[in-house]
């Protein structure tokens, strides 16, 4: 039916197989399609709730028939295909029903069972009446820069994703679990269409980093929706996927409004502090006390069965104050925040510490206080 270069078929492979929930009760949902795609054919994957699909070049002969094949069985064949080689897909015909595909390569040949294309789920079905478009890198950079602080709870489903919020100024991204939260700004002059009436959708945390992870970088990047799905397609690459149902947050009102207090630190020393403090906080909670004056940062880890831990970092800080912060989400924020230098700015013991570079304004992440 067709033949394709070992590397080609494997790459489309590769890009789609992480929509197959290996775990699923249907057939179906265990296999990749393969379907015609223009001049080339195409694999597309889906667990009911994402789906993805990846073009690849192939000899396609005038017998070929769309079908599915298992997901795991297929990798490992192709896995031990040695690089380099062609791969051919043969039918394997039982009167006029096609029952199996043969798979060879130079001298190897495998049968595989198959099941029908006609029966393979598609969610790229109905109207998606919103259409916009950017630069791929710089939504996978905003999309990256906050997902980590989506939730995974049952209770809240609404906060189990990142949430696409069109302002005056851009596209804001926001992620929240009820402890922390990240927002990004991508600002309107890195948008080429208006964003004016754009739905308010919330991104499931599934979906974000196979966007992270699988969308080409420095492409075009078109992205269509309605109210209850999303379609992204840079480069070959699509990806569809369901979305978030619920009302989210207003979360301008969760970012403090002002500061009483700044202090101003090297991310890179602050992380690698917070780092060893950690090592001797082995009680759940990772709570950290932060003791600031106008020249320095004092962390300690308050004694336990693994005994206690103090550190210290340079600081300019325009106030004093002692404060209780999760470590581990600090250092996560840190991560995400990519500037050398950072601002922690406080009112009090007991409201939320804001973390941003130096001169943001709407991008920035906060942090609940603990009790320490």
């Amino acid at each position: 039916m067709f033949k394709t270069r070992k590397a080609a078929f494997q790459a489309a492979l590769s890009s789609v197989k992480d929509a197959v929930n290996s775990r699923n009760t249907i057939p179906h949902l265990a296999n990749i399609a393969v379907e015609r795609h223009g001049d080339l054919l195409r694999l597309r994957a889906t667990n009911l709730d994402i789906e993805i699909a990846a073009p690849f070049e192939a000899e396609i002969s005038a017998d070929f028939s769309g079908f599915t094949f298992p997901m795991k069985t297929v990798t490992s064949i192709v896995s031990a295909i040695d690089d380099g080689k062609d791969i051919s897909f043969e039918a394997v015909m039982v009167g006029n029903k096609l029952e199996a595909v043969t798979i060879r390569s130079g001298r190897s040949k495998i049968k595989v069972p198959i099941l029908p294309l006609a029966d393979f789920p598609q969610l790229d079905k109905g109207a998606l009446p919103f259409l916009l478009s950017l630069g791929s890198s710089s939504f996978i950079r905003c999309l990256s820069a906050v997902d980590y602080a989506c939730a995974n709870e049952e209770t809240r489903p609404y906060l189990g994703g990142v949430y696409l919020d069109a302002t005056e100024t851009g596209l804001m991204f926001v992620a929240t679990d009820g402890h922390r939260m990240a927002r990004r700004l991508l600002p309107t002059s890195d948008i080429d269409d208006p964003i004016e009436g754009m739905p308010k959708v919330i991104v499931p945390r599934e979906t974000a980093p196979l966007l992270v992870k699988h969308l080409p970088k420095d492409e075009t990047l078109s992205i269509s929706l309605s109210d209850y799905r999303i379609r992204f397609e840079a480069g070959n690459i699509v990806i569809i996927s369901k979305l978030v149902e619920g009302n989210y947050p207003d979360y301008r009102r969760l970012s403090p409004a002002s500061h009483k207090i700044r202090a101003k630190i090297n991310g890179a020393e602050l992380k690698a502090a917070i780092a060893r403090v950690l090592t001797v906080n082995t009680e759940k909670g990772n709570a950290v006390c932060f003791s600031f004056d106008n020249t320095s940062a004092t962390l300690t880890s308050r004694e336990g069965d693994a005994g206690s831990a103090e550190d210290v970092v340079t600081t300019a800080c325009d106030g004093e104050i002692v404060v209780g912060i999760n470590g581990a989400y600090l250092r996560e924020s840190i991560d995400h925040l990519d500037s050398d230098e950072i601002e922690l700015d406080f009112n009090d013991p007991a409201s939320p510490v804001l973390l941003r570079k130096p001169g943001e304004t709407e991008t920035h992440t906060i942090i609940m206080p603990m009790r320490v």
